[in-house]
């Protein structure tokens, strides 16, 4: 798998860029052939050759490659043969001589279609459309990317395991990237639109859809008693590191932080090992994205007085989808992946902190500039849906201003990851019963996140539960010691919304031990994760989750996917719809107004526009908190109408 992976990486690299960093890349994967007396000269050549490709000294690498070809055919070697015309026409590529790359790249595509070599002729393929790309042949460019992306599919399909399928996710995007540009500039934008439905959360879509799987079940003895002993392992470190930061021993703290760092990695890899060699994963089936038709009518079955906006981010700028119940338009966006990223870095590193007499930051003004002016003509409905791609999902979108206004006061928003799970979103609703479950956690002694800000951070999480129940009486709170992971485990089942008040971090380096930090007990340790939320079954009564920790909606972002992070965990279980925050918040008491507001709005409207409402009104509610950092992070994701 790690050869596969880093030889896409460098192939799409090059393919999207023409840059010589994929060659480090490729170094790690290309084959190195063993010289034998048959035939030593020419596997030297090849060799001499495949080192001086990857240095991108291409004219001599083609002179040997073409002379170690001579000699393959002459002695029927048919691997070496494809080998070497590859590499050659790889190198025509990167001189832009691009018919002299689609004759040398042609003839392999039957052999690795013979040997099953379903990666290499995903590549091959897309080689092959570059260079009719670079011709100017757009069409035939089309249908030799369309063959990659279904070859590509069919390598994915193969793979039962959601998190080894990122590793062709790479290549799925770039591939998707190209096809839904030239597309565009077609005037095709419905098919356009299809192939950004493909490259965008496709592992999220699977696993929303088939929910959540026990993949203990019927598994392997030995496999599962070495799981355990990770988890009695990963407590143990768990207590040794609370006690270290207690006393402030900042050595033992360090060391045991590492230990910590790999034993989750540990858990991580056998937890996967785990899902791929489940009975329950060889029976699973991947799902088809929705056609534009089944979208609009899942739109009109929700709210119909809703625009889909959808963005899909290149080098080269960007793509906006805007989807009604009877329309799609399409428009490019100058606004590149490097401009983006230019505006996001200020708002993070200094619009967002930067809090006095800058109620409309540049950053944010910069981002509506670039996303939101060249379609607001286009929407005339009263709430939109932003689906994001790539760095977008960390924009705090509520917040985007035009220097005057934020785009809240124009509409109520939610967010999804994708197009394709709206025909899914009804089917996941339940009867309304007004029943909450609420739990508040704020107490550091309880339970300790490492490296993070202290829980007193949360010191009015209590009142911000007991507020909701004067508004649900049909609300269980549970405070402190009560607010346990076993609670959540065993009760949040029951309730219409599960509300969780708890400081949650996310882990970039092992995403599904993102945590929850509430209590502990005799039976589970307080750190509630993403892999115990796959366990939760949410599918009887919830309709909603609340969390209003930090960075509880922050996700993995990979290229063309993105299918790790707290809140998608909740959404896995079986809830329709989260909301969560984008960012750490030390200012509870506005967290507190924006939820008490919430829930006082939300019997009476749907959850976007109370949601809306709610943050207008903390927005409101004194100078302190007009600016977007007190509430511009809470987003809404999934099923946006009433409960």
């Amino acid at each position: 798998m790690r050869i596969k992976f880093w030889y896409s990486i460098g192939v799409s690299l090059l393919i999207a860029t023409q840059c010589p960093a994929s060659f480090p890349l490729l170094a790690a994967s290309l084959p190195v052939y063993k010289a034998d007396n048959s035939r030593s000269q020419a596997d030297m050549l090849l060799n001499e050759g495949l080192k001086l490709f990857y240095q991108r000294k291409f004219n001599e690498a083609i002179s040997k490659l073409e002379s170690a070809l001579t000699i393959y055919r002459a002695t029927g070697s048919r691997l070496q043969e494809a080998s070497c015309l590859f590499h050659i026409g790889f190198a025509k590529q990167g001189l832009r001589d691009f018919a002299g790359a689609i004759k040398s790249l042609q003839p392999t595509l039957l052999f690795w279609q013979e040997t099953r070599n379903f990666t290499l002729k995903e590549m091959t393929l897309t080689l092959i459309g570059f260079a009719y790309e670079g011709q100017g042949n757009l069409e035939e460019a089309v249908t030799v990317y369309k063959q990659a992306v279904d070859v590509n599919e069919k390598i994915v399909g193969g793979i039962k395991v959601e998190e080894y399928q990122l590793s062709f996710a790479m290549m799925q995007g770039l591939l998707s990237e190209r096809l839904s540009i030239l597309l565009s500039l077609a005037g095709r934008y419905e098919e356009s639109f299809n192939y950004v439905e493909r490259a965008k959360a496709r592992a999220f879509l699977d696993q929303y859809v088939r929910g959540s799987i026990d993949f203990r079940k019927n598994g392997d003895a030995e496999l599962l008693a070495k799981g355990d002993g990770l988890e009695q392992e990963i407590a143990t470190v768990r207590n040794r590191l609370i006690k270290a930061q207690n006393n402030s021993e900042i050595d033992n703290t360090r060391e045991t932080l590492e230990k910590l760092d790999s034993l989750e990695k540990q858990y991580e890899d056998w937890y996967l090992e785990l899902k791929n060699r489940s009975p329950e994963t060889a029976s699973l089936k991947r799902v088809e994205v929705a056609s534009l038709g089944e979208i609009q009518k899942a739109i009109a079955q929700i709210d119909s007085d809703t625009t889909l906006v959808e963005y899909f981010v290149t080098d080269g700028g960007t793509l906006v989808f805007i989807i009604t119940t009877n329309s799609l338009k399409m428009l490019r966006l100058p606004a590149s992946r490097k401009d983006l990223r230019a505006a996001i870095d200020r708002w993070s590193q200094g619009d967002s902190t930067n809090r006095d007499n800058n109620h409309h930051p540049a950053s944010l003004q910069e981002l509506y500039t670039q996303l939101i002016a060249p379609v607001k003509s286009y929407i005339t409905t009263s709430t939109i849906g932003i689906i994001p791609h790539d760095l977008l999902n960390s924009v705090p979108f509520p917040g985007l201003t035009d220097g005057k206004r934020n785009l809240i006061d124009d509409y109520a928003m939610f967010v999804l990851p994708n197009a394709s799970i709206l025909p899914f979103l009804p089917g996941k609703r339940k009867p309304s019963t007004g029943t909450i479950l609420a739990l508040a956690m704020g107490n550091p002694q309880l339970s300790t996140p490492p490296d993070d800000p202290p829980l007193s951070l949360l010191k009015g999480v209590g009142e911000e539960v007991r507020e909701i129940k004067e508004i649900y009486p049909k609300t269980q709170v549970l405070e402190e010691q009560a607010a346990t992971e076993t609670a959540v485990v065993s009760q949040a089942g029951k309730y219409e919304i599960l509300h969780i008040a708890a400081h949650a971090v996310y882990k970039q380096k092992t995403p599904l031990s993102s945590t929850i930090y509430v209590a502990k007990d005799n039976r589970n340790d307080g750190n509630l994760q993403v892999r115990d939320l796959y366990g939760l079954n949410l599918t009887a009564a919830t309709n909603l989750v609340v969390l209003t920790g930090c960075e509880a909606q922050r996700g993995d972002v990979n290229y063309g996917d993105e299918i790790t992070s707290l809140s998608r965990g909740f959404m896995y279980a079986g809830t329709p719809s989260i909301i969560a925050n984008l960012w750490l918040t030390s200012d509870d008491e506005s967290t507190k107004i924006l939820m008490q507001r919430f829930y006082s709005y939300l019997p009476k409207m749907g959850k976007a526009k109370a949601l809306r409402q709610a943050q207008i009104d903390v927005r409101n509610h004194n100078s302190k908190y007009s600016h977007p950092f007190y509430w511009g992070g809470f987003m809404l994701t999934g099923d946006w109408g009433k409960l």
